[in-house]
């Protein structure tokens, strides 16, 4: 697959995409994933994350069973997290 968004893009519409983080991979092949994007949530200040990772659990479980658990965790203690955050968080 071809990324056709390039790296050194930056989004000036702060409503859509644009690069804000650097992602580091910790392990892995070596170079596999040198060129791929990735999409960071913010649990606990983006309203969209939690409906976003149960969205993506549910896309996975067939594939990564564990991964969907472990996502609908994260969720799950995300969801108790921000319930009990003040409203201006």
């Amino acid at each position: 697959m071809t990324n056709t968004m390039p790296t050194h893009v930056i989004f000036q519409n702060l409503e859509g995409l644009y690069r804000k983080y650097e992602v580091r991979r910790l392990g892995g092949t070596p170079g596999k994933h040198d060129d791929c994007e990735f999409f960071v949530l913010d649990w606990n200040h983006d309203p969209f994350a939690i409906p976003a990772a149960r969205a993506y659990a549910d896309a996975c479980q067939t594939e990564y069973p564990e991964l969907a658990e472990d996502l609908r965790l994260m969720v799950d203690i995300w969801e108790r997290r921000r319930a009990d955050m003040p409203k201006d968080n």
